[in-house]
């Protein structure tokens, strides 16, 4: 197989490319010579851009023009979905690209590596399934630890670390810092608002801590994070403020979301709330106490306001007690105790 120059297309949300680029280093460590490029939406494009395994970043946004695009990927020797998006198997097409390999889905005109979706990938960590799929899809063996696969981020510019250093300037630089995501803009991904409130109340009362509450849906129980402990900057940071933030935390509390992504990436020591999702799926590997009650129907991977679950709906999140929150959190201390 011709590799001289290798697409990999992932037009998913922020958490999803963050873990693909696991994959996509590893291809590189395997084939250096290999000119590699990753077509992902504006939002994910700062993140990624300057990783030193990639050498390009192509950005597409639905509504934009298509030709500047498959004119940038023209010709190259194959194309690699990590996604489901429609137009990820178009552009290709479009670009008279080879190989073009991923998951079926409803978009199998377009490709001529077309696999389906492989039923045990709750099981394995979301960098594994990628390689499994191309290795399936396109004979395409990239070697990649399971074990020891991390997502990778670029260093925040200047202009973000001076943002983010105004913020730290207020804080109490002997006191513990946790970064705390509390809401995905999933349902079923949440922990209830008044258990983050708790667990925050009854950990200030043992150490010395200021919380720095990120994310999104600042409207959602704002009485839970006004304390003055709580340093509320939902919907007021950008994405990479959000991870150079958590970069310079000492510890993160949240769900399977981006900024849990973002926490795998720096390797800050997470506590990782798993509900609907499987943790064996999404879950960092490095660092993380993973808490989840396992029920009858779960792993569901319902994410939005509906629950299978009729008589308690969510009751995997609920499950999740303020006790198990604490204790998962004094054991990432003893383990990475802060050094000031």
């Amino acid at each position: 197989m011709k590799l001289d120059k290798v697409l990999f297309l992932n037009e998913n949300q922020v958490g999803d490319v963050l873990l693909s680029t696991a994959l996509i280093k590893a291809f590189h460590d395997q084939y250096p010579a290999s000119y590699t490029a990753l077509y992902v939406s504006s939002d994910v494009a700062p993140l990624v851009t300057g990783l030193p395994f990639l050498n390009e970043v192509v950005v597409y946004d639905k509504g934009d023009p298509v030709w500047p695009v498959v004119r940038k990927i023209w010709r190259f020797d194959a194309a690699l979905m990590l996604d489901f998006k429609y137009r990820s198997a178009v552009m290709p097409f479009l670009a008279r690209i080879p190989i073009r390999a991923g998951v079926r889905h409803k978009r199998g005109l377009f490709m001529n590596c077309a696999v389906e979706r492989d039923p045990q990938e709750v099981m394995h960590y979301e960098p594994w399934n990628f390689a499994k799929m191309i290795d399936k899809a396109a004979g395409l063996k990239i070697h990649l630890d399971e074990a020891n696969a991390k997502p990778y981020i670029v260093e925040a510019p200047v202009t973000v670390q001076t943002t983010v250093d105004r913020i730290f300037q207020t804080l109490d630089a002997a006191k513990i810092t946790v970064v705390i995501a509390p809401f995905t803009s999933c349902e079923g991904k949440n922990w209830p608002a008044e258990r983050y409130a708790e667990f925050c109340r009854r950990f200030r009362t043992k150490y010395p801590v200021q919380f720095l509450i990120t994310g999104v849906h600042r409207e959602y129980h704002p009485e839970c994070f006004s304390n003055a402990s709580m340093l509320d900057l939902r919907d007021q940071t950008s994405l990479e403020e959000v991870s150079e933030i958590i970069r310079r935390a000492d510890y993160f509390i949240g769900s399977c979301s981006a900024p849990l992504h973002m926490s795998a990436a720096w390797e800050t020591p997470s506590v990782a709330l798993y509900s609907s999702t499987s943790p064996l799926e999404w879950a960092p590997r490095q660092k993380t106490e993973i808490i989840q009650h396992l029920l009858p129907c779960s792993p569901c991977n319902v994410t939005g306001e509906t629950c299978r679950c009729e008589e308690l709906p969510f009751a995997c999140a609920s499950a999740i007690t303020v006790d198990e929150v604490l204790a998962a959190m004094e054991r990432l201390m003893h383990r990475y105790p802060v050094k000031r």
